[in-house]
Formats: structure tokens, C-alpha cells, sequence
């Protein structure tokens, strides 16, 4: 079930030291983990909202985490609220859903989330402008395109567009094409030391432009970001769903 709403799940490792390190860079998505202490107990379900900001965060209480990213526009369909309230924040699953949060297992993490989620729901007729925004967010996603191209294409004003976006996928579409424009120049940096060709191919219109937004958004120039994460050693593997 899980594929129908995550894009990816993936387990993240503390290092040798002992020393858990997550950098959560401005991003689209909205991501749900499970968190495990050094003591292998459960640490508790955590919502991870869209940013449009950085954060860099260090424990040693952090052992290991369960990390599933839900697909664009899915968000405020299985949380059962705006995904505006989440911007910018990580927050445990049990102060939004209450009692409902402990029926999530560790086994299976992800598919018992889907359920209790769809369970919960005061009601199962899902929004016209969920599926909205899931269409425009795959738009700007893969063609590059300007919001007032994709909001043409889907038929509806530029602000309806904005209001369906602010509360699913908890960004403006401006700002949600930004940072998945940032996104894809992340991918890419990993792969690829030539920083002009990695600007090229996510959509900036040059060097310039890309060090100047990746600065804005990151905090760092990419090569600082580069010799930065040059030296992590935290670990991310696929995670089983």
C-alpha cells in the first residue's frame, strides 16, 4: 500500500562515534520517521514537514531512524489537517493524532502509518484540490515549467493553484518549484563534481544563478556544501517497507 503514497523509505545510521546527524534541506516533501534510541527503544513517530529553510541537527541519543517521504500532495489526505501548520517543523505524530499514534507498529512501520491514517479520517471523500496539487507539484517536478503554465494546463487561476499547494503540500508553488529545482541539483552534486553541468541539468540558467539560490536557500556557496558533506559519514540505505 505504502507505494502509493511514499516516494521513497530509507534508514538512517549513526556514525562510529555515535554521533546521529540529519541535514534537512528546503524541500516539497513531507516525510513521517520513526526514531530508535542508542538503547534500540522506540523513540516515538515524528512528522517531518516541507522547509524552506535549512536545518542541520546532531543527538548521540539517536541511534536510528525510519524515514519515509510521502508523495506531493498527499500530506494533509492522510494527516487529516493543512500541511501549512507543519511548515517548517518536526513534530511527534502523537500531538497531531492523539491516541491514534500508538497503534502504529515498528514492524511494518509504513503500512501500519497508511492505515491508521485512512482509518482516522473524519471523512473518506478525499479533496478535489489534493489531487490538484498532486498534479501540479508532478508538473513542476518533471517539465521545469512556470506556475502560470502549469495552473493553464490544469484548467484553474494561478490562485486557486496557490490555495490548493498551501494547504497539501504546505509551499506556495513558487517556492515548492524552487526548492524541488534545489533538490534535484542535491541529486546531482553527489554524482557529478562539475558543478556548471549539475546547474545546467536542474533547471538553473547558470553558474551564477544556481551558487546565488543554493546560498539563499542552504546557507552554504555548493562548493562549501560539497567539502561539507564530503566528510559525513552517516549512512542512508533503502529500508524495507
Amino acid at each position: 500500500m505504502e507505494d502509493r503514497f511514499f516516494e521513497e523509505t530509507i534508514v538512517l545510521n549513526a556514525d562510529d562515534d555515535g554521533v546521529f546527524r540529519v541535514d534537512l534541506m528546503p524541500d516539497g516533501r513531507t516525510r513521517i520517521a520513526l526514531m530508535l534510541s542508542s538503547t534500540a527503544h522506540c523513540d516515538g513517530a515524528w512528522v517531518i514537514g516541507p522547509r524552506t529553510q535549512p536545518s542541520f541537527k546532531v543527538a548521540r541519543d539517536t541511534r536510528q531512524a525510519f524515514v519515509g517521504t510521502l508523495k506531493p500532495g498527499w500530506a494533509a489526505t492522510l494527516l487529516d489537517l493543512p500541511v501549512s501548520e507543519l511548515t517548517n517543523r518536526m513534530v511527534p505524530l502523537r500531538q497531531l493524532w492523539g491516541c491514534d499514534a500508538l497503534k502504529l507498529t515498528r514492524e511494518r512501520f509504513f503500512n501500519s502509518f497508511t492505515d491508521v491514517a485512512l482509518s482516522r479520517r473524519r471523512t473518506h471523500a478525499e479533496s478535489s484540490t489534493a489531487r490538484l496539487a498532486r498534479a501540479g507539484a508532478r508538473l513542476l517536478d518533471t517539465d521545469l515549467r512556470e506556475v502560470k503554465h502549469v495552473a493553464k494546463r490544469l484548467g484553474v487561476t494561478d490562485r486557486h493553484l496557490r490555495r490548493a499547494f498551501i494547504t497539501n503540500v504546505g509551499l506556495a508553488p513558487k517556492t515548492f518549484a524552487r526548492v524541488s529545482r534545489l533538490q534535484r541539483a542535491l541529486q546531482r552534486i553527489d554524482a557529478d563534481d562539475d558543478l556548471g553541468r549539475v546547474a545546467a541539468a536542474s533547471g538553473y540558467f547558470d553558474h551564477a544563478h544556481f551558487s546565488t539560490d543554493f546560498k539563499a536557500l542552504v546557507g552554504l556557496t555548493p562548493s562549501d556544501f560539497v567539502r561539507r558533506t564530503g566528510d559525513r559519514t552517516l549512512q542512508n540505505t533503502a529500508c524495507p517497507a
